[in-house]
């Protein structure tokens, strides 16, 4: 769905892109992951002028009406005029009541009171189908998401119906293919330039700069993805500042351990960016909703880990919940860490957690110095990647704050309460060699780099 808000009080006109959530009268927005449909949002419409991209509903896996949708945007702009862009297909027998709109909620008021903008799409319009309020514009491209699905079902090409970038995404991750939709590894061969952000202090990460423009000089086209050279504290800085560009990163380590890079001698890495074929896997962020002592709730992400801890020297208390059954009815300590996968191998790692490898449909909580009221420690449990923690901190006079990714966020100051859980519109594409071994890499941390 998009709105167009056209504020009376300035004059000018807001875009607001709302892919919706799962639908029950609609099979096919379920047919791949909110993840993918919100990258694919993100990547036509990001950077335009005056657009805003609204993933609420797929974040939160529901589906705003369009009468209930007007009535938030109409909450949030009181001085506005609300206006739904819809297709001419959508009002089709409109005259005799039976187009799909008056099937929606409160449809029949909507073509009555509401605005529209109505894209023909090649339709023949009756005149007597039009809503009351309506606007036709013209355009010199047809199509619909229906007809994107019929086509790459048949393997006939999209290209002149979505942007470059949307039309590579689909084809790498094989999306309306009748495969089923999933997060593991996908080939990713990049045809185009990369931008490069580089640690300049580390010595290493300049003779690897070298290997990079030299292998890429003659490369024209889009960017089409993202090379980080440098260390794993770095490439996180890295993902955090850019993952919203919804392009993949090749990691290069310059640094260490390097367990979200690419590790090997110089004849590795130019090999490997010459044959310009790699391992694409999709690693979802973390979503918290916190809520401070002040009774607001801010909504926050993160690549590696979010971290409740005690903002003194006293020890927290807790009381923690998994998917709404609670399993600490007190939990005493210095915090509780939820981690992804590649967050696994940092922090929660060292406070006794199991690492995970990335790609795995798996969470982790871990303590940190905690107990329950009788007083056993408590370390750490994997968790699935559809689990909800929520944690209510029980004690104003031992104050907790929330760390993400090594940050604290101080918008929201002491937290009351904190929901966690696995982003569902939000992931960062990581790209490996193919001779990059994941699993070893876990393995080797685990026994101590043998």
């Amino acid at each position: 769905m998009v709105q167009i808000i056209q504020p009376i009080c300035t004059g000018d006109d807001l875009i607001v892109v709302v892919p919706c959530g799962m639908r029950p009268d609609k099979d096919t927005t379920n047919d791949i992951s909110p993840i993918h449909r919100a990258a694919m949002c993100t990547m036509t419409f990001a950077g335009m002028d005056r657009v805003i991209i609204d993933l609420s509903d797929l974040e939160n896996t529901e589906f705003t009406r369009t009468w209930d949708l007007e009535e938030r945007y109409q909450r949030l702009y009181p001085n506005a005029k609300i206006v739904h862009v819809i297709g001419a297909d959508l009002i089709k027998g409109g005259r005799a009541g039976n187009s799909e709109i008056h099937t929606w909620y409160k449809g029949p008021d909507l073509l009555n009171k509401s605005n529209f903008l109505v894209f023909p799409r090649g339709e023949e319009l009756d005149k007597n189908d039009l809503p009351y309020n309506h606007r036709i514009i013209e355009t010199q491209i047809h199509g619909s998401s229906t007809e994107i699905r019929k086509l790459r079902m048949e393997r006939e090409s999209i290209e002149d119906l979505v942007t470059p970038a949307v039309a590579e995404y689909i084809n790498r991750w094989h999306l309306y293919t009748g495969r089923p939709s999933s997060f593991e590894a996908t080939q990713f061969c990049p045809k185009g330039r990369a931008d490069v952000i580089i640690d300049r202090k580390q010595p290493q990460a300049l003779e690897i700069l070298k290997i990079v423009e030299r292998v890429y000089s003659s490369r024209t086209g889009p960017i089409d993805h993202l090379i980080v050279i440098g260390g794993d504290g770095f490439m996180l800085d890295a993902i955090n500042k850019f993952h919203h560009r919804c392009l993949p990163f090749l990691g290069l380590n310059a640094g260490t351990v390097g367990h979200l890079l690419n590790n090997g001698g110089n004849e590795t890495i130019e090999r490997c960016l010459q044959a310009s074929s790699f391992h694409l896997h999709q690693s979802p962020l973390l979503y918290a909703q916190a809520t401070g002592e002040d009774g607001k709730t801010h909504s926050v992400y993160a690549f590696n880990d979010l971290f409740l801890r005690t903002d003194t020297q006293s020890a927290g208390w807790m009381q923690v919940s998994v998917n709404k059954k609670v399993r600490f009815e007190r939990m005493m300590g210095d915090g509780l860490m939820l981690s992804t996968p590649a967050g696994s191998t940092g922090w929660a790692y060292k406070k006794g957690a199991t690492p995970v490898m990335i790609g795995t449909p798996q969470i982790v909580l871990t303590g940190d110095g905690v107990s329950d009221d009788r007083g056993i420690r408590w370390v750490s449990a994997p968790l699935s990647n559809t689990a909800i923690v929520e944690v209510d901190v029980l004690e104003s006079w031992r104050p907790m704050i929330l760390v993400v990714d090594g940050h604290e966020d101080e918008s929201i100051g002491r937290v009351k309460n904190v929901i966690m859980r696995q982003c569902h519109a939000h992931a960062v594409e990581l790209t490996f060699f193919p001779e990059t071994n994941l699993a070893e890499k876990i393995t080797r941390l685990q026994f101590g780099g043998i």
